[in-house]
């Protein structure tokens, strides 16, 4: 298997763990809605997570098209 290939695997695998973390991002909203005074900081750091996994996609898929 070619870097290129690895590098867009890699990438793929990251791009669903971002979506994985967003649907937990929704749950915390939900959660927060229904008066969870706790959610709102693990939404917080579930955005950021999420946020920093868009940016290694980004980035691998960068590294795939040179």
């Amino acid at each position: 298997m070619g870097d290129a290939s690895r590098l867009h695997e890699i990438a793929d695998a990251v791009s669903q763990l971002a979506e994985e973390v967003a649907d937990l991002t929704l749950e915390e909203l939900r959660a927060q809605a229904q008066g969870d005074d706790t959610a709102k900081a693990r939404e917080k750091l579930l955005a950021s997570a999420r946020r920093s996994l868009m940016k290694a996609e980004h980035s691998l898929r960068s590294v795939d098209r040179q």
